[in-house]
């Protein structure tokens, strides 16, 4: 072999052994640290059509520290109102919450008085009280998406519920479908109560709380129009769905509802304990003088559920 030939085969290998050693990176050129979303569907609450922002803390050994910086979703990108830099290629702390709260707006350790809402009769309604919360450590050297970096240079978030969500089905009696009709739901006025709306965000740990301040008061739900069934002579009973969240707490809660004219209350015989990311189920049964309750029961509100509730994610 002539030495043109050896030093041609040389640095082939070279080249090869720098392409094999050269680690691959998604640290994006600019420095920007950005999301992008993907957002399992859920029934009422944040979906991936309606969540619209997110507020976003990072903090990093050497110095970097984001406080409370709004992200607003515009034509499927998240867009920051004030531009994040990665500072240094370290672990970076990201902690993310929605809906975005310009009063939330102090260091990670601190603590935010937070009242649910008592109206919650619409989607937009809903979605203000679902809130929904990751912490996270991003290595910005890391190709694994679930602990670094994408492709797109971007980060991916799962963000789950930490409040409770409470679902009510109302059964009519067949004789409300000769009575009254039930073609279309006949339930006025129904209200959720005996739950305390007056909470305690502790942003570092991701944590909705009851305080000791309570507040008791009735909560409008929201109905689950899509899910209403209509009765049909004396062989099918009318159902109507109603969905409310509310903070993790131990209650003894309420229903009452009105059915032309008449009001109907049914209230649980022993307190139960909500606990976040779950959501319970509460089947109520109405004839013309009485009203009686099936089993309280709980599921996950997380990934896997359909219509139940997802966790929510971003990237």
């Amino acid at each position: 072999m002539n030495i043109k030939t050896l030093s041609i085969a040389l640095l082939a290998t070279a080249v090869v052994a720098c392409s094999k050693s050269a680690p691959k990176s998604n640290f994006p050129d600019d420095s920007v640290i950005r999301f992008s979303t993907e957002i399992v569907s859920t029934k009422a609450g944040m979906t991936t059509e309606n969540i619209s922002d997110m507020g976003i803390y990072a903090t990093q050994r050497t110095g970097m520290n984001h406080i409370n910086i709004k992200h607003t979703k515009i034509a499927g990108e998240w867009v920051s109102a004030s531009q994040m830099l990665w500072k240094a290629k370290d672990d970076t702390e990201i902690l993310a919450y929605s809906p975005y709260n310009s009063l939330w707006n102090s260091e990670i350790d601190s603590v935010f008085a937070f009242n649910s809402p008592t109206i919650q009769n619409t989607i937009d309604a809903i979605k203000s009280t679902d809130i929904v919360f990751q912490d996270k450590i991003v290595d910005p050297t890391s190709t694994d998406p679930e602990s670094g970096l994408g492709e797109d240079g971007k980060i991916k978030l799962n963000l789950t519920h930490i409040m409770s969500k409470l679902i009510i089905t109302i059964t009519m009696g067949t004789s409300f479908n000769a009575s009254i009709g039930t073609t279309s739901n006949p339930i006025t006025e129904i209200s959720v109560n005996d739950f305390n709306i007056n909470g305690e965000f502790k942003l570092g740990d991701g944590e909705m709380i009851s305080v000791t301040t309570v507040d008791f008061k009735g909560i409008t739900p929201y109905e689950e129009t899509s899910k209403y069934i209509a009765g049909d002579n004396d062989t099918k009973c009318a159902v109507a769905t109603y969905e409310c969240i509310v903070i993790p707490q131990t209650a003894t809660p309420s229903i009452s509802f009105i059915i032309d004219g008449k009001t109907y209350e049914y209230t649980l015989p022993e307190a139960v304990t909500l606990k976040k990311g779950t959501q319970y189920t509460l089947p109520i049964t109405v004839g013309k003088n009485i009203v009686t309750a099936g089993a309280f029961s709980m599921t996950p509100w997380s990934d896997g559920n359909g219509a139940n509730g997802e966790d929510i994610e971003t990237e």
